[in-house]
Order: structure tokens, then sequence, then C-alpha cells
């Protein structure tokens, strides 16, 4: 049936639908009986199973109010249907069934309601009353309908009896006064009178007999519900110092000792014991008791659930493992355990009956609380199992709050520890940028202490385009997340610190939006970390690529350029050799002549040009030698001087020791001619002073940037320069790209200083 006993022990316990069908069943195969449903009805009014019930019908006084107050009554007999009555007659009375929704009437539920309305009249009367069935359901009726009539009690019969014989002896005593003689009529009235005192005496005694059975009744019923409050009363209060032990005791050491005084205190336990569970041993161990003596406490203290070996243990570890309560009410009869376990719990741990229930935190068990001998002599039910199962919860949480809080605190000191000894700075702020907590590494980024940084505010801790780009990137982060397109969003991005001595340090921060419990942004958690060396690298990275940018692209115009120069070259020959032709076959006085002539003139111009890109791109042979670099220089400006207009003056200052370089000197001419005829053009409308430097230079180790990282040794070093108007910022990058020039369109081929930039490379 499903029925388990701590089920039947337990009096406040109902039973289901299917429970009782199957039981029903069950008793009616094994005994044969088909008036067992009556015959158990009328066996719920007797004094063994009314419990509780009869106690509330006792209340009722007499049968006539026991069947008027049925709709109370019945309620602590059967929640299967709703019953309310009516009284149709003296000691007469109709009583209504109808089912419950969702609930099917079955046949032997109507019998079993016919045997209680019989028993109930029993109470008062110790006699079955008579019930008669008007309408059933099971008979396809709307209710079941009964008239049920009854005796009165034996007291009440002797009551009317005694009031009868007075109405009676009083006129029949003054009637055979006149009749009888005195001495006859004193006898016969005795009598009488002595008949009519003992039906008196003996009706007072059974109404006082009924009423002293109600009494003690009454007397039982308050009994066992003062002990109920009680219990219920103490159980309130434990459950109460528990939760208070929750929330006011982090350590779980602490926390068990307050709930085993509070159990001890509050329960009807003799002793109990608290065993948890260790991870790494995979056993449970002895955290906590009460009511112990010393010797048994010494023996619980050693002891432990191996999990994985014991096999004497084996019941408490599958109750843990199972996450399933284990209830014995007596150890010596206990059929499932082994002697052995028998007999260690009753003669070394004095355990005569105990309720084991698995401590158990979201669906995982974490140890095992015992309460064992019940004070009072009864036996465990359910109530047990539910009381101490509330127990065991409430402790699973105390201990679950202990071992986070611990963990927490643990955090803490870690995430403490961390914060103060990494470099990078954790902060966090409000939002709108008010630093609430600044890690202590910030003085090792700005020079300022954690003081400091917690009282800066943020707008002077960065340079002014560092705040600003901040606040506006949190504002725009803060409206995509108030929208709810996602739940938080990280910001990266590189700021710009003051430090204490006055200069900057450059920090890459990390942030994200701290949100409250209902996803809201109420703060700002962030790391920023020191990145001034890599912006340093990375500024020199950037000129190393831009010169290498500028080589690869050099050497790609050169190649294109060399190839073209190499067909023009040929094209021009062909032009040069016709025209030559030509000229020697005319006259001076040809018209034809001067033509000619300007077309070798421009060929010329163009073979130059030629010449000029072939050098540029190293496709033509150049002889190196050893060479005086001074004179060459000398020879230059004086060609140079020839052709730039006297406002503008050459102005030279070259070494007097002998420097010698290893070059071709034609292309050290090209390279002085071109860089002093870009400078003087600079200067034609104002003129102006053209420098020209020589120097010698020794680098011992690789270079740096701005020695172009040359490899160690001895260097000339030319360096021109004119009093123009410079170069604007905007077009310095470009000024060696081929074809490139500022000068208006025919002054100008913007091959000039590519070609000094292809021979320099060279």
């Amino acid at each position: 049936s499903n029925i388990s006993p701590l089920e039947i022990n337990e009096s406040s316990h109902w039973f289901d639908e299917s429970q009782v069908d199957r039981f029903y069943q069950y008793l009616v195969e094994k005994t044969g009986n088909q008036n067992l449903a009556r015959d158990v009805g009328r066996y719920v009014v007797s004094a063994n199973a009314m419990g509780v019930t009869k106690t509330f019908v006792m209340g009722l006084m007499n049968t006539a109010s026991i069947y008027m107050q049925i709709e109370k009554s019945y309620k602590v007999m059967s929640r299967a249907a709703t019953v309310t009555s009516r009284k149709i007659g003296p000691n007469k009375v109709e009583i209504t069934s109808v089912p419950k929704d969702g609930l099917k009437e079955k046949p032997y539920m109507c019998e079993n309601r016919t045997g209680i309305f019989e028993a109930l009249s029993i109470i008062f009367t110790g006699k079955y009353a008579d019930v008669q069935e008007q309408s059933c359901v099971n008979k396809g009726d709307d209710c079941c309908k009964y008239t049920i009539s009854w005796e009165e009690a034996d007291f009440w019969m002797w009551n009317k009896i005694s009031i009868y014989s007075v109405f009676l002896t009083i006129p029949l005593s003054i009637i055979l006064f006149f009749y009888l003689p005195i001495a006859l009529w004193t006898s016969i009235s005795g009598l009488l009178l002595a008949i009519t005192i003992f039906i008196f005496m003996h009706s007072e005694y059974l109404e006082k007999k009924e009423l002293l059975k109600i009494m003690k009744a009454e007397g039982n019923a308050a009994k066992d519900l003062l002990d109920e409050m009680d219990l219920r009363y103490r159980n309130a209060v434990m459950v109460q110092e528990i939760g208070h032990s929750i929330s006011n005791i982090p350590d779980v050491n602490k926390l068990l000792s307050t709930v085993m005084k509070a159990m001890e205190k509050n329960l009807d336990y003799k002793c109990g014991a608290v065993f948890l569970y260790s991870e790494g041993k995979s056993e449970l161990d002895y955290a906590k008791s009460y009511g112990c003596s010393d010797e048994i406490k010494e023996l619980i203290e050693k002891s432990t659930f191996r999990l994985d070996e014991s096999e004497t243990l084996r019941l408490f570890v599958n109750s843990f493992n199972d996450r399933k309560p284990l209830l014995v009410n007596s150890v010596k009869e206990w059929k499932d355990a082994s002697p052995g376990l028998r007999e260690q719990l009753i003669n070394q741990f004095q355990v005569t009956s105990f309720v084991c229930i698995p401590i158990v935190y979201e669906n995982s068990s974490i140890g095992l609380l015992f309460s064992a001998n019940p004070l009072k002599k009864r036996l465990l039910t359910q109530s047990d199992l539910s009381m101490l199962s509330g127990v065991a919860s409430e402790i699973a949480i105390s201990i679950a709050n202990g071992i986070s809080f611990r963990k927490l605190k643990e955090s803490e000191e870690r995430y403490k520890l961390l914060a103060e000894n990494i470099n990078d700075v954790i902060w966090k702020t409000d939002l709108d940028l008010k630093s609430q907590y600044i890690s202590a590494s910030f003085e090792k980024l700005t020079g300022y202490t954690q003081e400091d940084g917690k009282k800066i505010p943020i707008e002077k801790m960065l340079t002014k385009d560092s705040f600003e780009k901040i606040r506006s990137l949190i504002k725009e982060k803060l409206k995509v997340v108030n929208s709810g397109i996602v739940k938080n969003v990280s910001i990266t991005t590189e700021v710009e610190y003051f430090c204490k001595n006055g200069s900057t340090v450059w920090a890459e921060a990390d942030a994200s939006f701290e949100l409250n419990s209902q996803g809201q942004p109420v703060g700002i958690l962030g790391v920023s970390r020191n990145i001034t060396d890599r912006k340093q690298a990375e500024k020199e990275k950037k000129l190393l690529e831009d010169q290498l940018r500028q080589k690869n692209k050099m050497e790609a115009i050169g190649t294109m350029a060399g190839g073209i120069a190499h067909d023009f070259n040929n094209i021009l020959g062909i032009i040069l050799g016709n025209a030559e032709l030509a000229i020697s076959d005319l006259d001076l006085s040809d018209s034809l002549y001067p033509k000619m002539f300007e077309i070798k003139k421009a060929s010329l111009r163009g073979k130059d040009v030629v010449m000029q890109l072939l050098n540029f791109t190293r496709q033509t042979p150049h002889q190196k030698q050893t060479l005086e670099i001074q004179s060459i220089i000398q020879e230059s400006l004086g060609l140079l001087m020839v052709t730039i207009p006297s406002s503008i003056r050459i102005q030279s200052d070259l070494s007097r020791a002998k420097i010698h370089i290893l070059a071709d000197p034609v292309q050290i001419h090209q390279v002085v001619i071109n860089l002093g005829t870009n400078a003087a053009q600079a200067m034609y409308e104002n003129g102006g002073i053209l420098s020209v430097t020589l120097e010698e230079k020794r680098i011992d180790n690789a270079g740096s940037v701005s020695d172009h990282h040359m490899p160690p040794g001895r260097y000339a070093v030319v360096t021109i320069s004119d009093t123009g108007d410079g170069i604007s910022p905007d077009i310095i990058g470009r000024i060696f790209d081929p074809y490139f020039t500022t000068k208006p369109v025919g002054k100008g081929t913007g091959m000039g200083l590519s070609v000094v930039h292809g021979i320099i490379q060279n």
C-alpha cells in the first residue's frame, strides 16, 4: 500500500486516496470480510482508534450535539467529503455528504461513512444509531444522504423515570390518605418515597458516572493538547535560536555549538550529534554533540564514517549518499543492521532508538544529524523526521553560510595581498568618476600615495585629453548598458597620468561597470597598468616602420623607374641619332636646321633626365674609389655658385682635417648639387644664406634611431641648410618621393631629392 510505519504512528498524518484504496483492497483480500469498510467506520469511534477525534466529540457533551456538529468533527476523521446536518425530529437528524472535487467516490467510502455515523451515538448511548441511506453518489445521485435516529442513554431514561415517579408518588399518597388507615397509608407512602429516592439516586449515579467519563476524556485531551503546544513552542524557540545563530555567527564551530545547545534545551531527545563531510579524506568526521557522557563523547569523537570502506556503518553511509533519513524505533530489533552494529550502539553508545537525518545543501550531502533516545517513552514518528529534517536544513544553511563567509574572508585577504603587491593599479569610482578605492601600487605609477589617490579628483589626476576621452567613453558605454542591449561592457583605452614630479606617464586602463542586484550600473571597476615603455617602443617602432616603408617604396619605384628610364633611353638614342644624321645632311641656311637642332637639344636634355633616373635606380655602373670629400664639395659649390642668384650667399664650414671616403665622385657631386639647388630655390624670392658644413663623426656602438642605426665606425657628415621658409610638417614625409615637388608646373621634376636618397642609400 506504500504506507510506512512512520506514517501509521503519526496521529496527525493524512493518507492519500491511492494509499487508502490499495490498503482497503489488500485487507479485503486477506480477511475476506466484505463489510470491512463499515466495521472500520464503527472502529474509528472506539476509544482506541479515535484519539484526538474522540476528544473533540466528547466536548460536544450529548448525542444530538455530536450529529449537529458533524461538519466540524468529520473533518478530523476524513477529508474525502463535505458533510452537513439538520435536525428533523427528536433524536433524529439528516446528514448530507458531498465528495470533494477531484476525488472519486467509491462504495466502500459510503459504507465506511455509514459505520462512523452508526458508532457516534455509542459515545453517549452505548448503542449504535439507526442509519437509513436516502440517496447515494454510487447510485447516480448528486450526494449521499442519511437519516439517523438513536435511543437515549440509560441515565436519561432513569432521569425521566425519577421525574415521573415524583409526579406519580405525591398525588397517589394524597389520594390513599383518604381511603387507607393511617398505619397502612404510612407504610405505603414510605415505600413509595423509598422507591422514588432510589430511582433519583440511581439516576444521579449513572449521570455522574457518565460525567466522570467525559471529564476524564477532557482531562486527557487537555493534557495531550498542552503537551503538543509545549512541543510546538519549544520547536519554534529552537528554530528561532538557530535562525538567529545563522545570521550572527559566521564561524562554523561556534555556530554548531549554539545549534547543539538549542537542540538540547528544546528537543525531546536525550542526546544528539553532528558529523560533517571531509572532502579531502572522503569521510564523515565528528563535529559537535550534546547530552552525552564524557565516556561516550570520547568514543564519538574518535568515530569516523569512511564513505568508501566501512561495511559495518553501511546503513549510515547509504543514508548520507542517498540523502534519505533513517529512523529506528528499536535498535535491538533493527533487522537491517548487523549484530555488531546493534551491539555497539546499545552497549557502547547506549542508544535504544534514534533518527539519522542527512544534512543536505543544494542537493549534496554535507553531513549527518543524529538524535537519539526520546525522553518520553514513545515511538518515533513522521513528525520527528519532519522536525529534525527542518533542523538539518537550518544546519545545512548555517554551515554553507559559514563556509561561504570563511571563503569570502580568505578571498578578501588574497585580493588585498594581490592588490598591494602587483604593479597594476586597481581602482573603483562611482558613475561620476569620484574615486572610492585605489590600490597601493598607484604610488609606483605616479609617485602619489594611496591616500593621495583617493583625494585627488580624476580630472586633476589625468591630462585634459585623457579625462575628456574617459568621460566620453563612460557616457557612451553607460548609455548602451542602460538601454538593455547588453548586460555589461568592457572599456579599454590609453590614458596619461600626471606624476608627482611633474612628468606624465602612460597607462592602459581596462574597466567595466559594477552592477547591483537589479543589473543596474552603480560604479566602475578598473585596472591601470604602466605602458610608458611600450609607448616609447611603439614610437621607435613606428619610426623604423616608416623608414622601412619609405625604403621599400623607393626600391619599388626605383625598379619601375629604372625599367622606364632604360626603355626611354633607347627611344631617345634613336631620336638623337636620327636628329644628328639629319643635321649633318642639312645646311645651316636650311629652315629645318634649327628645328632639328632643337630636337637634338631636347633629346640631350631628356638623356640627362634618364641618366638621373638610372643613377637613382642604381642601374648604371659606378666606380667607388677613395677620395677626399672636401675637394668634391668645393668643386660642387663652385658650380652651384654660378647657377644661383647673387642674393643668395653660400657659406661653407668644411673640416680642415682631410676626410677620405669610399664613394663615386660623380654621385657625390650630384648629391651636393641637388641638395644645394633645392635649398637655393627655397630662397629665390627673398635671398638668404645657404650653409654647408662637413665634420667627422665616430660611432662606437650600434647607432640609435637618430644615427639611422649605422654600424660602428668613422663617418663624414655633410649638412646643407638654408634660411628659407622651411618645409611644412604635412609634406615632410614625402620630400624623397619620386616626382613629388612643391614647385609650379614646369619648374621642377620632383627627382632631385629622390636621386639624393637613392645615392645615399646605395
